[in-house]
């Protein structure tokens, strides 16, 4: 009985360390038999959709079909790769619909486990909210692009160092023709 009350306390300890760890990481969890077409999706993985705990569904496909269009072929394509063996995991950042029905970023990772043959029978992952970062570098790529923009405009030389050991990180058209070297040749040299 001793050994027994043991287990079981490891058991518990083991639990409350691992719903710890998830509760910190702010991730959510998925597991799917693939046999089966089964999935569990965590609540943390249901709130960020939006969902009450246990109602995104119990297939694989409640999720696949929240991917937004311009997204769910790489999603599928990278899901295929994986599950054919030639990736040892399955990594990417697509967006989801929520049910409130707007898209957001996620960050889906997952491997698959593979029986005698090497066929995969069950996939499980993390899901995990990238949408502010992802949105952060949208807005600078639109300001990096539109200062490149109004520099190609000026008529004369405009070259910037933003890195304090003076790497180039802009070069404009009239620094172009003035010296000679393309913003190609120049961006990254000292």
């Amino acid at each position: 009985i001793s050994q027994e009350r043991k287990v079981g306390e490891q058991l518990r300890e083991s639990e409350d360390r691992y719903q710890l760890a998830m509760r910190g990481s702010n991730a959510g969890l998925w597991d799917w038999d693939i046999a089966n077409d089964e999935a569990y999706y965590s609540p943390r993985l249901c709130e960020m959709l939006g969902h009450a705990n246990g109602t995104l569904g119990l297939r694989f496909a409640s999720l696949t079909q929240a991917l937004h269009p311009e997204d769910d072929i790489v999603f599928r394509s990278k899901l295929d790769d994986h599950l054919a063996g030639k990736n040892p995991s399955f990594d990417v950042e697509c967006r989801l619909q929520t049910r409130s029905g707007i898209y957001r970023w996620f960050a889906v990772r997952g491997e698959a486990l593979r029986n005698e043959l090497g066929l995969p029978h069950r996939m499980a992952g993390s899901l995990i909210d990238v949408h502010e970062r992802r949105e952060a570098q949208a807005a600078l790529h639109s300001t990096s692009a539109m200062l490149q923009s109004v520099l190609d405009g000026a008529t004369g030389v405009s070259i910037v160092a933003t890195d304090e050991r003076g790497f180039i990180s802009l070069f404009n058209k009239g620094s172009e023709n003035l010296l000679g070297y393309s913003a190609q040749e120049m961006v990254g040299q000292h």
